[in-house]
Formats: structure tokens, C-alpha cells, sequence
């Protein structure tokens, strides 16, 4: 059976006690930025401008959710992944069979050319999937469910694994689920884009906003939960509050701790200057409807269009942003609402 719709980083594995996860954001985007390079100087032509940033060829970056297959779909583009690099989040290499309905994926690449066979079919260099949460349900109350302490809201557009039979309903305290979401980084809440049975898991794992860095301890917190990374030879030296970082997990606790075998912070380079940018996600902060946090990504909207006007765009929704790279941040011709998938 499929995947059931309800009405809505280049490293080998290394063991446990040595795994320092790496970005593969930086490698995809350096990627990038060779691509934009290598445009311009074959005198790639720019189309559309946005506050003094204007496309140069079509080397893009999506960062959102898998919405479809034919090749894939990823924030309403679709990209051809034939020749595409397929990895995890922890660097493995996968084939295209590894890819689901609802995954957050990140694709470096090429939007599609205006002569594009087929019309409108872009093409994918790097994509990347991964989850943020794999562990146990604690509790399960109305449409959000309790798990490693964070709270996950599933919605209409939630796409649920076939193996949990009943989805919700059928969720019982101690089940091992992954959830891939959009996360909220400022309610510390994950939006559920796609929930799987994890029964045969040898870890769990938390991505999240770190808080309350404690160097000499090595521990930290997400939301309310201590997170112990004693374990994780050569951490991270730029683990630091405000962070968002994910720790691969025993699947025991020490007390109330959870303790850590490796440890990724996510804090790769942005993509270079005129690179073409679509983003769905939550925004996270916003101090006008023109400048805003989304998942991480600095949003300068002032010359960008509304579709459902500029009052929409508040802390915690789900918004779709298109735009343009310009000087480390997304300066965006336009802001849409979005589904949470």
C-alpha cells in the first residue's frame, strides 16, 4: 500500500561514539555558488529584479516540503532528479525509492529553462530529506501528539505512513513514530508534514531550536528537555544558544536526560548572490509584515507582492516566499499563505 493523504550531509555512516553529522547545506550550496559563478561568466542572462538583486541564469534553492512525484515536486516546482545526488541527513547516499510524500527536502539546482522538455521541469543537482523527530509517543490529545517533550500538531494536509493504521487515532503511548514537519522554531511546536511508523529504530533523535548551552557539562536544552552530548566525540564548536541543532539519541534516558551520540548544528553557508529562492515554512519572528524570520532565513519582503495582503503575515504562519538571494538575505518578489505541506 502507499502513503495515505488525509483531507492535507556528503559523509559515510561513522559509528555512533564518533558521529558528527555533517552540513550537507554548505556542500550543496557551494555547489551553487559555482553554478551562479560559472552562469555569469558564460554571460548568463538575468530575468526580473528585486531591491537590486536580479536572477542571473537559474541556479535556484528549495527548502520546503515534497508535495508530488513526476519527477518531484518541491513548493509547487518541479525537478528532474535522474541525475540528482539523493542523500539523508546523515550524509548517506539513497536512491529515488528513498523519497516520500510530505519529507521537508532541500534541492540545489536549475529552475527550468523557458524551452525546458518537458515545459516547466527544472533540474535537481543535490537533494536532501530529513526528519526532526524519531522516538515515542507520550501522549496523543485531539490533533497534537506528545514525544521526546515537543509538542507536534498534525493537520488536514499531514501525510500519514499506511502502516499506522487509524493515523491518529490509532497512535498508542509508547509507539516509535519519525515525523518530518515545518518547524516553529519560536513556540518550539512542530507542524507535521509527514508521520512514519519507526518501529525498528536504534536511536531517536531531536532537531531543534538549543537553549541554556552548558560547554563544561555538555548538555543543552530544546524546549524543556536536557540533552547530554558527554557521548559525541569533536562536537560541534558552534553549538550555541539560538542554534538549531539535531542530536542522534539512546533510546534510553539517564533521569530525565537525554543523552546524545552525535550532534549536527545547522549552520551552513547561504546561497550565493542571485540564486533563485522558494521557501515554504513557519515564520518564526516578524517585526513588519515586510521583515521577517522564516525557519532560520532573513526575508526582506519590501518590494514584494501579497497574495492574501500584508495583515496575514504574522509570527507562526505557514507562508510560501519566492525571491532572490542578495547579500545574505532573501529578498522576495512575492508572500503567499501555505498549506502545512
Amino acid at each position: 500500500m502507499g502513503d495515505i493523504r488525509v483531507p492535507h550531509r556528503w559523509a559515510s555512516r561513522m559509528p555512533p561514539d564518533q558521529l558528527l553529522i555533517l552540513d550537507a547545506r554548505a556542500a550543496g550550496l557551494l555547489l551553487l555558488a559555482t553554478m551562479t559563478t560559472l552562469i555569469v561568466a558564460c554571460g548568463g542572462g538575468g530575468t526580473g529584479a528585486a531591491s537590486g538583486g536580479a536572477s542571473m541564469g537559474n541556479a535556484s534553492f528549495s527548502d520546503g516540503t515534497l508535495t508530488g512525484f513526476g519527477s518531484i515536486f518541491v513548493n509547487g516546482s518541479e525537478y528532474d532528479i535522474s541525475s540528482a545526488k539523493i542523500t539523508d541527513d546523515f550524509g548517506n547516499l539513497e536512491g529515488a525509492g528513498a523519497l516520500k510524500l510530505g519529507m521537508h527536502v532541500e534541492v540545489t539546482g536549475n529552475d527550468a529553462d523557458p524551452g525546458a522538455t518537458p515545459p516547466g521541469q527544472g533540474t535537481a543537482v543535490t537533494v536532501q530529506y530529513w526528519s526532526d523527530l524519531e522516538g515515542p509517543v507520550s501522549a496523543v490529545e485531539g490533533d497534537t501528539i506528545e514525544m521526546l517533550g515537543q509538542t507536534v500538531d498534525a493537520t488536514p494536509d499531514t501525510v500519514w505512513d499506511a502502516a499506522l493504521v487509524g493515523q491518529l487515532a490509532g497512535l498508542t503511548a509508547g509507539e516509535v513514530i519519525k515525523v518530518y514537519s515545518l518547524y516553529d522554531s519560536a513556540s518550539s511546536r512542530y507542524l507535521a508534514t509527514r508521520i512514519e511508523a519507526d518501529s525498528t529504530a536504534t536511536h531517536y533523535k531531536i532537531r531543534g531550536m538549543v537553549s541554556d548551552v552548558d560547554t563544561l557539562a555538555k548538555s543543552y536544552m530544546v524546549g524543556n528537555v536536557p540533552v547530554d552530548y558527554t557521548g559525541v566525540r569533536n562536537p560541534p564548536a558552534n553549538l550555541a544558544t539560538g542554534v538549531i541543532a539535531t542530536a542522534e539519541l539512546q533510546t534510553a534516558r539517564r533521569g530525565f536526560t537525554w543523552m546524545a551520540t552525535g550532534l549536527q548544528v545547522h549552520s551552513g553557508a547561504p546561497p550565493a548572490n542571485h540564486v533563485l529562492m522558494h521557501l515554504r515554512g513557519v515564520i518564526s519572528t516578524e517585526s513588519a509584515p515586510t521583515s521577517f524570520v522564516l525557519d532560520g532565513w532573513r526575508v526582506d519582503a519590501s518590494s514584494a507582492t501579497f497574495a492574501d495582503g500584508q495583515l496575514a503575515i504574522v509570527a507562526g504562519a505557514v507562508v510560501q516566499v519566492e525571491g532572490i538571494m542578495t547579500g545574505g538575505s532573501l529578498v522576495a518578489t512575492s508572500v503567499e499563505l501555505a498549506s502545512g505541506s
